[in-house]
C-alpha cells in the first residue's frame, strides 16, 4: 500500500481557532473548519507562489511550524481587498511572496512588522525562476504544465519548504537543508514533478493519489510538497 511507503509526522491536538480574518498588518496561519482540497491552502497550511499569483508551490506557511518549535508562522500583509496575500512571510520561507488565500490568516495587528515588498521574482518566466537546461528533467519553459511522472529510486523526506534563498537573486547557487518534514516518499513510488529548482537541488511536485498532513492538522490535504534531486 502506497500510505504504508510514505510516512506522515504525528498529528498534534489542534485549539479551536478564531475565525479567520486575514487583513493588512501582522497575520499569522490559522486552521479553517474546511480545507480547499489541495488547491493551494488546507487544514493548517498556505502555499506561497511563483513567479506569480496562483503559480506554483514554492513554500508554506504552517500553523504548527515543526521546525520553529511548533509555533504559528506569520505574514506581513500589503494588499487588503485583492484575491492573493502579498507580502513578508516568515516562518522557514522567511522572504516576500504572494501567498494563495486570506481565509487561512487571522490578522493579529494591524501594524506590519516588516517594510511593504514586492516579491523579488514577479514578474519573472518560469524558465528564469526554475531550472530550464543542463539537467535532463529541467524543461526549457521552466515548468511542467502537465506534470512529468517519474519514479523514486531511493526513500527521502519529503519537506514544505526549501527557503526565499532559492527563489532569490541567487538562486543558481544558493544551497537549503530543507525545512519542515513531512513524511518520506518511498523508493519505487511514482512522483509528479512540477520543476526543479534553478539550482539543481530540490524537485517540486506531488505524489499521485497521495496527500500529506501538515503538522498537527486533523487530515492530510497536502499535495505538493520538496524532495531532493538525487531521490528521483
Amino acid at each position: 500500500m502506497l500510505a504504508a511507503a510514505i510516512t506522515t509526522t504525528a498529528a498534534l491536538a489542534i485549539p479551536s481557532q478564531a475565525l479567520a480574518t486575514g487583513g493588512y498588518g501582522f497575520d499569522r496561519v490559522t486552521s479553517p473548519g474546511a480545507s480547499s482540497q489541495g488547491t493551494g491552502y488546507g487544514y493548517g497550511w498556505v502555499g506561497l507562489s511563483g513567479p506569480g499569483v496562483n503559480d506554483p508551490i514554492i513554500g508554506n506557511l504552517f500553523f504548527y511550524d515543526n521546525s520553529l518549535g511548533n509555533a504559528a508562522d506569520h505574514m506581513d500583509i500589503f494588499n487588503p481587498g485583492y484575491t492573493y496575500p502579498r507580502g513578508y512571510a516568515y516562518g522557514e520561507f522567511n522572504g516576500c511572496a504572494y501567498a494563495y488565500t486570506f481565509a487561512n490568516f487571522y490578522l493579529e495587528s494591524g501594524s506590519p512588522h516588516s517594510g511593504d515588498c514586492t516579491p523579488y521574482y514577479a514578474g519573472m518566466s518560469d524558465a528564469d525562476l526554475f531550472c530550464s537546461s543542463g539537467d535532463s528533467l529541467c524543461p526549457s519553459y521552466g515548468a511542467y504544465q502537465d506534470t512529468l511522472q517519474v519514479t523514486a529510486t531511493q526513500t527521502c523526506t519529503a519537506y514544505g519548504n526549501v527557503g526565499s534563498a532559492l527563489f532569490g537573486p541567487n538562486r543558481a547557487t544558493a544551497s537549503s537543508a530543507g525545512a519542515n518534514p513531512l513524511g518520506t516518499v518511498a523508493a519505487g513510488w511514482p512522483f509528479d514533478v512540477r520543476y526543479i529548482t534553478k539550482n539543481d537541488q530540490w524537485v517540486m511536485g506531488k505524489v499521485p493519489g497521495y496527500q500529506f498532513t501538515a503538522p498537527g492538522a486533523p487530515a492530510a490535504d497536502l499535495n505538493w510538497v520538496f524532495i531532493q534531486r538525487g531521490c528521483i
